[in-house]
């Protein structure tokens, strides 16, 4: 192709000579594959282009996670590539799905391993070239459009690859095309089984919350005790689920659908309890210690998380967990659904920690808005040396809503309205009334306010350096003339007095010297 911009070549990362448009439920593998084959490109050109780091195509290829998440591949450059808007390439990865199952707290979404070895339906790719994004979801071995199984090897027994630098979408050994594939048709078993993994994954990746995850595992547990059984029935599948249950916090996407097909499970297991949420405003805290104890409507009861018959709540005034008839624990130390209520001793020792960190926050945004620094929460965080982990629980404590507070108090020009009112004669009481601060800040912002610069200390000169010029021609004219002499003649011209050293040091400092009774000037310099 006479008008192919390769890879490489500047003009690439600017535009291309071909464009595609991702169609529904299009896999990113495949669009970029599609890409490759209207240009003229071998397989894998276009996902090494957009790769964050130079990746051979044997890597490429084995990587395929990388396509389910987006995270290393730069979806803006593609976007920007293709003319298309990054949302509707976004739809072309389980990157959105897997972020809104993220849990509060957790620090990577829910993973999604891609189902190996990579499959195709040889149907979808005669009829448009598409591999579909259900295709590449574990456990998933049929088309359920077609009704036939995914081949993952070709004619020649070696195994698909969709990035290998040969032609798109044909086998790099024999050069057959995928459309050319071997089609077996799918018995009702595998196509039930698979009809009911796929409504899984799509109940959790297109409607699924934070809570979806816990929500699912209780309801395997539910129907493992109801049934009586431990571990977890097979599913004729080639890598078998492990039957036991796994820790919420670490627990795959794949595991969860797994063990809930295996049980039977509809979606709507993974639904809330349907048990009454009692509103936080008509919730009391239980810990004694807290000034809010036993009052509702005050503002300092949230909710923390729902559990199977019960819902969670904390207190942002003491820190502690509780359900409405039952302490757990204070902050987010040891906080479990079987712990011991904290002692008196303990969160009143709580208590004094929450306070010394407002102290010291409090002390760090006063500096930072007397002196004119931008205020940050990690900023006034780390200045204060509080540790801002969990995140959450400096969030319900109300330690990131003061420092954001001061920010907005900086953002609206405080430091000047407070040094404008103290120019103007204010004092520094009338001042914080006024504006509705705090005393201790409008102190700070005025002893921290810039000096004014002050002038020359010392008496000023007798003899100004503009009367210099004066100087000499008295001098040339009276070359003889001692000392006193001269003080009165300057006296004479100038009216200005002075004593016969302040006389000498001008003189001197202006480079005349006085030798056998004559005043001499300064040698001259050369040059």
């Amino acid at each position: 192709m006479s008008d192919c911009i390769l890879f490489g070549d500047p003009r690439w990362s600017t535009t291309l000579p071909h464009r595609v448009q991702p169609v529904p439920d299009e896999w990113l593998v495949g669009l970029v594959l599609r890409c490759d084959l209207v240009n003229g490109w071998a397989a894998g050109t276009t996902a090494r282009g957009l790769h964050a780091h130079p990746i051979s195509l044997t890597i490429l290829g084995e990587k395929l996670g990388a396509f389910v998440y987006a995270r290393t591949i730069d979806l803006s450059g593609l976007g920007g590539l293709l003319a298309v808007p990054v949302a509707s390439l976004r739809q072309t990865t389980f990157e959105a799905g897997l972020e809104r199952l993220r849990a509060p707290g957790q620090l990577t979404p829910r993973r999604i391993v891609v189902g190996r070895p990579f499959r195709v339906c040889p149907e979808c790719i005669i009829s448009g070239r598409l591999i579909a994004r259900s295709h590449a979801l574990p456990m998933v071995y049929t088309c359920q459009e077609h009704e036939t199984l995914l081949g993952h090897k070709c004619r020649c027994d070696s195994t698909l690859r969709p990035f290998h630098g040969a032609a798109p979408f044909t086998c790099p050994n024999c050069s057959v095309s995928w459309a050319d594939l071997p089609v077996h048709g799918a018995d009702a078993d595998t196509l039930a089984l698979d009809a009911r993994l796929l409504s899984l994954y799509r109940f959790f990746l297109e409607r699924g919350g934070p809570d979806s995850i816990g929500n699912a595992l209780r309801a395997v547990s539910d129907e493992m005790a109801r049934r009586g059984i431990r571990r977890l029935p097979p599913i004729p599948r080639e890598a078998p689920l492990p039957g036991d249950l796994w820790e919420k916090a670490s627990v795959s996407l794949t595991r969860v659908v797994g063990a809930m097909a295996a049980l039977e499970l509809m979606p709507e297991a993974a639904r809330p309890p349907t048990h009454h949420r009692v509103p936080a405003s008509l919730v009391s805290c239980l810990n004694r210690m807290c000034p809010h104890f036993g009052a509702t409507g005050a503002g300092n009861v949230h909710p923390l998380r729902r559990k199977d018959a019960v819902d969670i709540y904390y207190c942002s005034e003491c820190g502690s967990h509780f359900s409405r008839d039952r302490i757990y624990s204070s902050f987010d130390y040891d906080c479990s659904p079987y712990g011991e209520p904290p002692s008196r001793s303990e969160v009143a020792e709580e208590r004094m920690r929450l306070s010394a960190w407002r102290e010291a926050l409090e002390e760090v945004c006063i500096g930072m808005v007397a002196v004119g620094i931008p205020i940050t929460v990690d900023v006034a965080f780390e200045g204060a040396g509080v540790a801002r982990r969990p995140r959450l629980r400096a969030g319900r404590l109300r330690l990131v809503g003061m420092v954001e507070g001061y920010a907005a108090l900086q953002a609206s020009g405080m430091r000047e309205r407070i040094l404008a009112e103290a120019g103007d004669g204010l004092t520094g009481k009338q001042v914080a009334e006024k504006l509705g601060v705090s005393l201790v800040l409008v102190r700070r912002v005025l002893a921290l306010r810039p000096k004014m610069p002050k002038g020359r200390s010392g008496r000023p000169r007798r003899i100004k350096v503009e009367e210099h010029d004066m100087l000499r021609a008295q001098l040339e004219a009276h070359p003889t003339a001692p000392l006193a002499v001269h003080v009165e003649l300057w006296s004479a011209s100038c009216g200005t007095s002075m004593n016969p050293t302040t006389m000498s040091n001008t003189i001197r400092g202006l480079g005349w010297t006085r030798s056998n009774g004559h005043w001499q000037p300064p040698p001259q310099q050369d040059g």
